[in-house]
C-alpha cells in the first residue's frame, strides 16, 4: 500500500486533505504527522513516504527548507499553497504538481492520480532493470522486493530463505 504524507501548518487543512483522499478511494496510507519544516523531516525519514503533500509557507520556513535537508528524496512531491510566486521555484524542485488553495476535490484527485501512476512506473523500471540484468551473463542476480515501507534490490546470492503468508513473500 503506497504512503502519502501531508505537511502543512495548519491542522484543518491536513485533516481536509486526508478526508478528501480517503474519499478518492486510492487505498493509500494518508498521514498528516508534518505541521512545520522539523516535524516535515522527520516524519519522511520515519514514514518513509511514496508521496508528500507540502505546503510551502510554514512558520519555520518552507516547503523548500524541507526537502533541501534531505540527503535522500525518494519520493514524489505535490505542493499546496496559496501562494502563486512558488510555482517556478517548485518545478525546480521537481514537483508533479503545484495546487493553489483553496484546494479543489476534483483537481487533488487528479493530481493523486497521477502522482500514484509515476509512482507505479518507476517501479515497474526498477522491476524490468532488474530482470534484464538478471539475463545477462556472468552479472550478479538481483531480485525486487517491495515492502510497506519501501523498495529493495537484493543479490539472489545474499538470499538465505524465503517464507511465504499469502499474498507476501518475506
Amino acid at each position: 500500500m503506497k504512503k502519502i504524507l501531508v505537511i502543512d501548518d495548519e491542522k484543518p487543512t491536513r485533516e481536509f486533505i486526508k478526508r478528501l483522499i480517503d474519499s478518492f478511494q486510492f487505498h493509500v496510507e494518508v498521514f498528516t504527522d508534518g505541521h512545520d519544516v522539523e516535524s516535515g523531516i522527520d516524519a519522511i525519514n520515519h514514514i518513509q513516504p511514496d508521496l508528500v503533500i507540502l505546503d510551502i509557507q510554514m512558520p519555520d520556513g518552507t516547503g523548500f527548507d524541507v526537502l533541501k535537508s534531505l540527503t535522500i528524496k525518494n519520493f514524489e512531491v505535490i505542493f499546496i499553497t496559496a501562494f502563486q510566486q512558488f510555482a517556478i521555484q517548485a518545478i525546480k524542485f521537481s514537483a508533479l504538481d503545484y495546487i493553489l488553495k483553496p484546494i479543489d476535490s476534483e483537481e487533488l484527485k487528479t493530481s493523486i492520480s497521477r502522482a500514484l501512476s509515476t509512482i507505479n512506473k518507476k517501479v515497474d523500471e526498477q522491476q524490468l532493470l532488474a530482470l534484464q540484468q538478471n539475463m545477462i551473463p556472468n552479472a550478479k542476480r538481483k531480485l525486487v522486493l517491495k515492502t510497506q515501507e519501501s523498495i529493495h534490490i537484493v543479490e539472489i546470492e545474499d538470499i538465505i530463505r524465503c517464507e511465504a503468508d499469502k499474498n507476501y513473500t518475506f
